[in-house]
């Protein structure tokens, strides 16, 4: 049943994104709400739908049928001619219609589902300045050094980037990148439940260790 539901879900949005660019030309146009509206309470009189849950028969129609057409688009998406139909449309659109690209990229971030594939190695705490800040290893070297990414406490899609030396990275190799994400864009709560999560603990059994 999950797997219906999924495959309904996935045909759902590609129908609506197919739909994309009508949708823009329909809006500039000022003319679909008004023609949809006189259809759906056209067929809410006719099967006797005045109200259900205090929402009126035409809302009701006019929601079905626009459900209805994006699956219906999103059938037809998945064949090359109308692809190519889409792709002719998509691009007449970025060419002659200002801010159509922007808009475009919105809804697609709003209705796209897609796996965010982090680009780090590892979560990490790095040393700076004598501090330990969480962050993530981007790449690493032979020579012992390091690529880091140090996000913007609260903003994670901001922060800087480093060049240090690996002895300065207190990896974290079993951490989940987007629960440690989270944590630093919740200001650092819940980042010390992480595995081998306190750098200051696993330095101090270093130099004890080195002592003994």
């Amino acid at each position: 049943m999950s797997k219906i539901f999924h495959s309904l879900k996935n045909t759902f949005i590609e129908g609506a994104i197919f739909l994309l660019p009508l949708l823009i030309v329909f809006v500039v146009l000022t003319k679909t709400t008004e023609a949809l509206r006189g259809l759906s309470t056209k067929i809410a009189s006719l099967f006797g739908l005045k109200s259900f849950i205090g929402i009126s028969g035409g809302t009701i129609i006019s929601a079905l049928i626009i459900i209805c057409i994006c699956m219906l688009c999103g059938f037809f998406s998945r064949y090359s001619y109308f692809k190519s139909l889409y792709e002719w449309m998509d691009n007449g659109l970025q060419k002659h219609l200002p801010g159509y690209t922007l808009y475009r990229e919105m809804a697609m971030e709003t209705l796209e589902i897609r796996e965010e594939v982090l680009p780090f190695e590892n979560a990490a705490w790095i040393e700076k300045d004598n501090r330990w800040q969480p962050g993530f290893v981007v790449d690493s070297s032979t020579d012992n050094k390091c690529i880091v990414f140090v996000p913007t406490a609260g903003n994670v899609k901001e922060g800087e980037i480093y060049l240090i030396e690996s002895n300065k990275v207190h990896s974290l190799p079993h951490a989940d990148l987007k629960a440690f994400r989270t944590s630093i864009n919740n200001l650092g709560k819940g980042l010390l439940n992480f595995e081998g999560g306190d750098p200051l603990q696993a330095t101090s059994e270093e130099d004890d260790s080195i002592r003994r």
